[in-house]
């Protein structure tokens, strides 16, 4: 059993923005394994809270310890959502510890801090501070999710679905550098506009290549996704929607063509009438993505999903392009990709109130659905700086 042991540090939390209540899981990650995780129980924010996983990467089919693993601080929640974006990332090399044995190996990891605007963020991302238009999301009805799946797999479906032209995925050699905090986060609020050079006029001719003779299908866990997608969003536009390549993607190497199972292992789905970026980090949550493209930003298993400059031909600012992993493990997943229909909206505890320039808690229509909001939420006397992602107008 190896242990990795640190410090967290909520100092930066001032004293009227803490809550004793509020728990908090560490988990050890590797890419999208969690290895093992505590619960940590703050009882005030002036004395660090030291923590310490027990992780056995045995388990996991290591045999020594990978190049590196990551700990994720967040809200005390399920492994799946752990591994969401609003956390606390740090990654531990362990280059000099390859070697080692694993049995009573411990590796420290320092001290972490937390910001405020990210302490917040937990605190209503968790639930605890139930919020009127919260994000909690329910699982679609089985039975309209199949119906859904079964049209998209359908043979009129294949005959109309055609990837664009001047689309050009290949990860290995389209790999920029990565993108800064600041650009990270510009992702979430930029207003999106499509490039002449996307996909939107070559959208008009949808032309199968030769590849496509051969008999094809879209993985059945790509159809999920693509299931999920119509059903949170049954009225977003589809032009730029996408599986099997035209000609050009026949004579070179893409996830769009046929492979050996005869099955296409990459989607695009329209930006238009969804909230891409959800989409985008409901993909790097599953297990059987391999990398994601969108607005000139690629996220690749290979990098650890960070964000990183795309430099291909086509920008990808119509489309969000979805590549599963070569594997019919991946291709054959039924797990879902939590792109689910929001739920209605929680009640308000206590006395509280939003005050943000286009933000109101009863819902008034005076925000962009999609775009994130720093927001200042009043609970029982006590302020938090959080960030809200608005998913609807009500």
């Amino acid at each position: 059993m190896t242990t990795m042991t640190g410090t967290l540090d909520l100092g930066r939390i001032p004293d009227e923005q803490f809550d004793p209540h509020f728990h908090l899981r560490v988990a050890v990650v590797f890419y999208d394994q969690v290895l093992g995780s505590v619960i940590l129980k703050p009882v005030s924010r002036t004395v660090p809270l030291a923590f310490s996983v027990p992780f056995s990467p045995a388990l996991f089919g290591f045999r020594r310890l990978p190049a590196a693993l990551t700990v994720v601080i967040g809200a005390d929640a399920a492994a799946i959502d752990l591994l969401g974006t609003d956390t606390l990332r740090h990654e531990v090399a362990l280059a000099g510890l390859l070697n080692a044995p694993m049995e009573a190996l411990v590796i420290p990891v320092g001290t972490l801090r937390p910001g405020i605007a990210q302490y917040g963020r937990w605190l209503v991302g968790s639930g605890f501070f139930p919020v009127a238009g919260g994000m909690a999301c329910t699982p679609p009805d089985e039975g309209a999710l199949d119906a859904e799946i079964a049209e998209l797999g359908s043979e009129d479906a294949r005959r109309n679905d055609y990837t664009i032209e001047s689309e050009d995925d290949n990860p290995g050699r389209l790999v920029g550098t990565a993108l800064s905090a600041d650009e990270e986060r510009a992702l979430d609020v930029m207003k999106i506009n499509t490039d002449a050079a996307d996909d939107r006029g070559a959208r008009e001719v949808r032309v199968a290549g030769s590849c496509s003779s051969r008999p094809w299908h879209v993985a059945p866990s790509l159809l999920r996704l693509r299931a999920e997608i119509n059903l949170r969003w049954p009225d977003r536009d589809k032009r730029s929607d996408g599986t099997i390549g035209d000609q050009s993607h026949c004579e070179r190497p893409s996830d769009h063509n046929p492979n050996e199972r005869s099955s296409v292992n990459a989607v695009d789905v329209d930006k238009d009438g969804i909230a891409p970026m959800e989409v985008v980090r409901a993909a790097l949550l599953h297990p059987s993505t391999n990398y994601v493209i969108f607005n000139k930003t690629i996220w690749s298993r290979e990098y650890g999903f960070r964000a990183r400059q795309y430099t291909g031909a086509n920008p990808h600012t119509a489309h969000v392009h979805v590549s599963i992993l070569p594997s019919a493990a991946a291709e054959q997943d039924s797990r879902g990709w939590r792109i689910w229909p929001v739920a209605a909206p929680k009640a308000v505890t206590g006395a509280a109130a939003l005050s943000v320039d286009g933000l109101r808690a009863d819902g008034a229509p005076a925000f962009d659905v999609g775009r994130t909001y720093e927001v200042l939420l009043t609970l029982d006397g006590k302020q938090f700086e959080v960030a809200l992602t608005v998913l609807r107008a009500h």
